[in-house]
């Protein structure tokens, strides 16, 4: 009888169980939205609230820290009133948007709204209805 050589099935199986895996990663990212998180140290956050006071008050607290130190998932974060420390977890507080980068979100909205706005340039076509082709009878109902 021959004898089986299992020398490189464990790699490749190893190899098949990663690409599995990642292409699992992959599907469930794209349907959760996933995206990284970019807070770095010095930049400016607002925290969530950890006690909502009622049904109306904000996500947010409107105190706007800043990040001391980032370790994985973890955030260190500073109020710069009173100095105090905070940990949280980076899922719990937003980077605060710079004037420049609401600017610039704000103009290429604008641009894209107005490039797909039609050119006042453009021709009727001659097959077009206009205003006078109808007239409205006492009973409401349109005619030509």
């Amino acid at each position: 009888m021959d004898e089986v050589s299992f020398e490189n099935v464990d790699g490749e199986v190893r190899d098949q169980d990663a690409l599995a895996k990642f292409k699992g990663k992959e599907y469930a990212d794209r349907k959760r939205h996933a995206k990284p998180n970019d807070v770095e140290e010095g930049d400016e956050v607002v925290a969530k609230r950890q006690i909502t006071t009622n049904k109306l008050a904000t996500t947010f607290e409107p105190t706007v820290y800043k990040v001391v130190k980032r370790n994985g998932s973890e955030v260190t974060i500073e109020n710069q009133g009173t100095g105090s420390h905070y940990r949280r977890n980076v899922a719990h507080v937003k980077k605060v948007p710079q004037v420049s980068d609401v600017t610039t979100k704000r103009l290429k909205r604008t641009r894209n709204i107005v490039s797909r706005m039609p050119s006042s340039k453009s021709t009727v076509s001659s097959g077009a209805i206009k205003k006078n082709d109808f007239t409205n009878d006492a009973m409401g109902a349109y005619r030509n």
